[in-house]
């Protein structure tokens, strides 16, 4: 027991459990009082050494869970936030869908901000500012943004948005013309030590790695990959014709086919590439071309690619547990963030979804099909695989 390495070594840090507390304890008092004990339950000293040893292990495995809460393999909450706060790497926080509403009622009747709505779901929604109906087709109408109740993913289809919760004298009816814009849930902790991993690539100044994490840290960039052409020649680098010392960036960005939702984001990500790129090198893209000004009044193009989707249809057979909502919505998140964590260009592999799903509690075997086949699915170098909801089935 006493030769045991305790404490910190190349393997972490090692701490005693019940077990070994108890058998210290007991050893050292017998081998200072000469005595040989009977440490029975039913005795004194058997209950009061049982005790004590209890607390050491309550107390070494609090011990351990700060020593944990150190490595961002490990720590997990707002622990996992502190640590990536040291990289500048802050989680994304839940956000409310959006839609815009279509009012109708009594012209010049005024409705105020924070109206209650409700869709078909029976999802609450929430106006974002006050608007007065003014006539249209002779009868009054306005549009008015509003926000979904409740964070998240919440998702409205066009014309569902149809009852009034809190009404307004002279407002008569409300519909949602467009589908709803929808929000998203808090960054987990898997997808945050993914971006801090993606995010540390910054440190490496203007190396096709660095140009890629300042993209990432961008919350609205999902998936980027960065070529280049070092030579002093033109060649095509993954489907783009690339002069002399250029970098090909690819983008994968929020909207449904993968492009930049608007100017805020095109210029952002713009001024991302001129600043990280040394001198003398310029970009190259066949799809988005933007001027960036200089301080000194002068206009830089930068150029990028948008990564084509690949629609992956996942099939999973789960044996041994009964397909629950739980269960179900738990497979689902597992190859959902499977999916968001793909770069452009990578392969998507069968074994990591197998292996991960196989954790799932009660679940004895795992069979995942990627478009009705057993194999993994290859992508070109300017594609990212996608998926949508799999289809789970009980084996």
């Amino acid at each position: 027991m006493a030769d045991h390495p305790w404490g910190l070594s190349d393997q972490g840090l090692e701490v005693p459990r019940f077990a070994d507390y108890l058998t210290l304890i007991r050893d050292q008092y017998e081998a200072e009082t000469g005595l040989q004990l009977d440490w029975g339950r039913d005795t004194f000293l058997g209950n009061i050494t049982a005790l004590m040893a209890q607390q050491l292990d309550q107390n070494a495995q609090l011990l351990h869970a700060v020593y944990d809460a150190q490595d961002p393999e490990s720590a997990s909450g707002v622990h996992l936030d502190k640590l990536c706060a040291l990289t500048y790497v802050t989680r994304i926080p839940a956000r409310a869908s959006t839609v815009t509403l279509e009012l109708t009622g009594d012209v010049g009747v005024t409705v105020p901000a924070g109206q209650h709505v409700e869709d078909n779901a029976r999802q609450r929604w929430i106006t974002d500012q006050a608007v007065t109906l003014i006539e249209q087709e002779g009868q009054g109408k306005a549009q008015v943004d509003a926000h979904s109740e409740e964070v998240g993913n919440i998702n409205a289809d066009a014309e569902t948005i149809t009852k009034i919760i809190t009404p307004v004298a002279g407002w008569l009816s409300v519909t949602n013309p467009q589908k709803a814009t929808a929000g998203r849930e808090r960054e987990t902790d898997s997808e945050l030590r993914q971006r801090r991993k993606l995010s540390l690539q910054v440190q490496g100044g203007s190396s096709c790695a660095a140009i890629r994490g300042k993209l990432l840290a961008l919350d609205f960039v999902k998936s980027a990959e960065v070529f280049d052409n070092p030579s002093n020649s033109t060649k095509t680098i993954a489907g783009v014709t690339a002069p002399p010392h250029t970098v090909v960036v690819y983008i994968y960005g929020k909207n449904s086919d993968g492009s930049l939702q608007d100017a805020d984001q095109k210029r952002e990500v713009a001024e991302v590439l001129y600043t990280t790129l040394s001198a003398g090198v310029r970009t190259a893209g066949n799809d988005e071309s933007w001027a960036v000004t200089t301080a000194d009044g002068a206009q830089n193009v930068v150029q990028w690619s948008y990564s084509e989707a690949v629609p992956v249809d996942v099939i999973v057979t789960l044996t041994g547990v009964n397909l629950t909502s739980v269960v179900v919505d738990a497979t689902t998140n597992i190859i959902q963030a499977h999916f968001r964590a793909l770069r452009v260009g990578e392969t998507v592999h069968r074994l990591p979804l197998i292996v991960a799903l196989a954790k799932l509690d009660g679940v004895t075997g795992v069979e995942v099909l990627f478009d009705g086949v057993d194999a993994d699915v290859d992508v070109e170098p300017y594609q990212v695989a996608t998926t949508g909801v799999p289809t789970i089935l009980q084996g």
